[in-house]
């Protein structure tokens, strides 16, 4: 995905900066980044990725708000994809629309092979009754990565 946009977007050292924060661990700068793109004129390419940010995935696609179960539908093919971004995307918005019927399949993200979408899991996890997730962010401490890790000792505070 990155690839592509760097080749629409043009490979210049800011929109190198600007793609590198969209892969960035702080949800603050992953939306900056993604405003940036959206400023330097590549409209087309950001408004796939706004809606994640914007609470309403599938609405730029789909022409309007999205209900709950195309949301649960959208989202959950997020978390199948074979592109790590787009996987901590989803994990990232399960928790930000609280699709708690994606509980489970967060459960399955604490195993991605991507850090992000293993630390977005544990946010997610945490806004869904956070204590009965415990046993899982205790678990998460012995992840390899120091993100994951770092976000499990957070929640279990």
């Amino acid at each position: 995905v990155l690839a592509v946009l760097r080749v629409l977007a043009g490979n210049t050292p800011a929109i190198q900066r600007i793609l590198k924060d969209l892969s960035h661990p702080h949800r603050f700068v992953r939306s900056a980044a993604l405003d940036a793109l959206e400023t330097v004129g590549h409209k087309v390419i950001a408004k796939a990725f706004v809606p994640i940010l914007e609470d309403r995935p599938g609405a730029a696609a789909q022409g309007g708000p999205a209900g709950e179960e195309e949301l649960l539908a959208w989202v959950g093919l997020w978390l199948k994809s074979p592109y790590r971004w787009i996987r901590a995307c989803g994990t990232f918005a399960v928790g930000k629309l609280g699709l708690a019927g994606l509980q489970q399949e967060l459960v399955n993200s604490l195993n991605d092979t991507y850090e992000l979408a293993r630390a977005n899991a544990i946010e997610a996890l945490a806004q869904f009754n956070g204590a009965s997730h415990r046993v899982y962010f205790e678990r998460m401490l012995k992840d390899p990565s120091p993100l994951p890790r770092r976000y499990a000792q957070e929640f279990l505070k």
